[in-house]
């Protein structure tokens, strides 16, 4: 029996257990922010969850840490902004935060237990398009242990995406050579197209890098516990220093992961306002370090691809006088002024006349609308919370990754989507 529970058919079952356990619910309504059309949405959204609860006697979950996912499309022509979103549909499925003729907790007691946040939002306003609101819940341990897996699994020569392999591309190198005088409209179309193809390897590697480390160690960055460590606790009594020793070696490891994280291209804000009156203040230090940021690194001027953020938190020793998810909706708000991503940044580039063409009336169009929105342009955020370490400032800290947004998942729900299909390959085999 003990054989069993180690092979890949286990493992299949416990990611199937896995799964059966996640919350999936939908509407199809146009997604609405706190305010008077999202108290109408109210009864039918926690409908909709309550829905999806039938079969599911272990929800809700009253004291569990929580992973929660959003997907919202929006058809309106001005869509409220992708960080107003989550606050209202995180409030509705709380109890201390319920209608007051609808209250008890739909998934959980309150919205602090959601420790791992993801929001994307996809418009469009073709005849047939609908707006909806889909959700993904499941306990914080369960999205561990998917990117746990999910490190075991992956091979050294292998990634998670079809082709993220971008060539090499230098953004301020002239497209134009001695021998070869190109038009200047398709000149500046190469010179834009290979910025882009730069970016994107840029954030892909950025992507990539973020997966390396909580696949391989996510337990440890989320919670501050490490499987192993605590297996060999148990058996610290026999061999005492021997296992002190390779818990030492263990911690400097996990240690070595989370500094890891300093590699990447990520703008470091400043620490987190913890009385009253200091918002303001954090407020202009926050544009003040995202204007650095676009100052500092000019081939990311301007932005050619599709945005995903990831926040990590570090959470404060002590309560803030502002809430968490409030300081994230400001911080994210100010970063799209600053960093000014784009919704559909391929309308960007230039346009090449060929001679005899038409005009094309729905690329027009496009550009137009384009032009006329006022809604955010970032594809989608994350938001992981760090456990704290002892040598953690007291007031916390938020340190933010840009990343490529055509992803449209969560960093664990790429785990969950990469474990069964790679399991499914080794046991069809």
């Amino acid at each position: 029996m003990n054989d069993y529970w180690g092979s890949y058919e286990a493992t299949e079952r416990k990611r199937i257990y896995r799964w059966l356990e996640t919350v999936r619910a939908s509407l199809e309504d146009e997604p609405r922010q706190k305010g008077r059309a999202g108290r109408r949405q109210a009864p039918a959204f926690r409908g909709a969850v309550r829905e999806a609860l039938v079969h599911r006697p272990q929800w809700p979950r009253p004291h569990a840490a929580l992973a929660v996912d959003f997907h919202f499309h929006a058809t309106e022509p001005q869509p409220p902004s992708l960080w107003r979103l989550p606050k209202n549909y995180l409030d509705l499925l709380g109890a201390t935060s319920a209608p007051a003729n609808d209250p008890g907790a739909v998934l959980y007691r309150d919205d602090a237990q959601v420790k791992l946040l993801y929001a994307s939002l996809a418009t469009s306003r073709t005849p047939a398009s609908a707006g909806s609101i889909y959700l993904e819940a499941r306990t914080r341990t369960s999205a561990i242990n998917d990117m746990e897996l999910a490190g075991e699994l992956l091979d050294d020569g292998s990634d998670l995406e079809d082709n993220t392999t971008w060539a090499e591309a230098d953004p301020n190198q002239d497209v134009d050579e001695p021998a070869r005088l190109l038009p200047a409209d398709l000149e500046a179309w190469l010179h834009a197209e290979g910025k882009s193809r730069y970016q994107a390897m840029q954030f892909g590697a950025n992507d990539r890098l973020l997966r390396s480390v909580f696949f391989r160690n996510a337990r440890w960055l989320l919670t501050g516990v490490h499987a192993d460590a605590n297996r060999l606790a148990r058996l610290g009594r026999t061999e005492p220093s021997a296992v002190e020793e390779i818990m030492r070696m263990i911690r400097e490891a996990s240690t070595a992961d989370r500094d890891l994280l300093s590699l990447a291209i990520h703008i470091d804000l400043p620490p987190l306002p913890t009385q009253a009156g200091e918002g303001v203040a954090f407020d202009q230090r926050v544009r003040t370090a995202l204007q650095k940021f676009v100052q500092d690194r000019p081939d990311l001027q301007p932005l050619l691809v599709p945005l995903r953020v990831t926040v990590l938190v570090t959470p404060p020793k002590r309560a803030g006088a502002k809430d968490l998810d409030n300081i994230l909706i400001e911080v994210l708000a100010t970063l799209e002024v600053e960093l000014k991503p784009h919704a559909e940044p391929w309308l960007l580039l230039p346009e090449v006349a060929v001679e005899g063409a038409e005009p094309d009336p729905e690329l027009a169009d496009r550009k137009a609308r384009y032009r006329s929105y006022t809604g955010s342009h970032t594809w989608a955020y994350q938001v992981l919370e760090l456990h704290r370490r002892p040598t953690d400032p007291d007031s916390g800290s938020l340190v933010v990754m840009p990343g490529l947004g055509w992803n449209r998942k969560s960093i664990w729900a790429e785990a969950e989507h990469f474990v069964e299909a790679r399991l499914q390959k080794i046991l069809d085999k």
